[in-house]
């Protein structure tokens, strides 16, 4: 019986997903809930973190980031960790600046009319979790300011390598004479033409310039590229996504990418892929992209 129970506590501590209690600071008094708490490897865990910022004019900023926790001292961790303060700092300051920007506009409204609110969530992808792993993480921002027309959705990125501490840039992967952005290009150009009507708005946010192709993750079958609204495609048909299949780029990567040992291994390295969030719902995206490229 005693060896029934340890079995048990063990695979809970060591399951993908768990829960731990979070302590949320708004300003006012703290908030206790239950999180979730997800396996990376060894005693590495990846928790969803909440803060809550307000500031005037009746601001109100809400971030859920993903924080990287061991009890031992780490220091690829620490890197991952302030990259991501540093990146969700950044999109606190950009939603300032906004409201800042409309501040005539909103001098004329009444208080009960102001609203600037902005919440950031994030959906992440580990592979080779074996070992140092890759963390992908895609943060969506929704927020509203007072005195526009509609509301905004806006998505950053973060692809970062444990094993070395570092962030890696899209050329990273590939070849240093390779064409990867006209790779990038035509792929997501032929998939999004099946569905989308404004052929020109299309071209325009699909031509081969790296700030057409800046929110890309690295998923267990491909690069998932996310086109923001009004990109490819008016506002109301939202942002886009094309999943480009590591068979597509195999031949431009380069021989030392972080990715290159996971495609000669990839019963390995994908095996104990992670994957929390929204890319959870994109799974489909894969088969998706597959039919209409056919």
């Amino acid at each position: 019986m005693q060896k029934t129970i340890a079995l048990l506590v063990t695979t809970l501590l060591l399951g993908t997903c768990a829960f731990a209690e979070e302590l949320i600071l708004d300003g006012n008094e703290p908030v206790k809930k239950l999180q979730q708490v997800y396996h990376v490897y060894g005693d590495v865990n990846l928790l969803p973190t909440t803060r809550i910022l307000y500031y005037k004019p009746r601001i109100v900023i809400k971030i859920v980031y993903p924080k990287i926790e061991s009890a031992t001292e780490d220091a690829s961790i620490d890197s991952f960790n302030q990259a991501v303060t540093n990146l969700t700092t950044n999109i606190a300051a950009d939603f300032r600046k906004q409201v800042a920007d409309v501040k005539d506009v909103q001098a004329s409204m009444s208080k009960s009319d102001l609203h600037n609110n902005i919440t950031v969530d994030f959906d992440t992808s580990i592979i080779n979790a074996d070992e140092m792993p890759i963390i992908s993480v895609r943060f969506s921002s929704q927020g509203y300011i007072s005195g526009n027309a509609h509301p905004f959705h806006r998505y950053s990125v973060l692809n970062f390598d444990l094993a070395n501490g570092q962030p890696i840039d899209l050329d990273d992967l590939f070849s240093f004479d390779s064409n990867y952005l006209e790779v990038l290009s035509e792929y997501s150009r032929s998939v999004l033409s099946r569905k989308l009507t404004d052929k020109q708005m299309l071209n325009e946010g699909t031509e081969p310039k790296p700030e057409n192709f800046k929110n890309w993750n690295i998923k267990p079958y491909g690069l998932m590229i996310t086109f923001d609204e009004a990109q490819v495609a008016p506002y109301v048909n939202g942002p886009q996504t094309v999943l480009i299949p590591f068979s597509a780029i195999k031949g431009i990567l380069a021989s030392d990418t972080p990715l290159a040992d996971c495609l000669k291994h990839q019963k390995r390295c994908f095996r104990n892929k992670v994957l929390t969030g929204g890319f959870i719902d994109e799974a489909a995206v894969k088969s998706v992209n597959k039919t209409q490229s056919a």
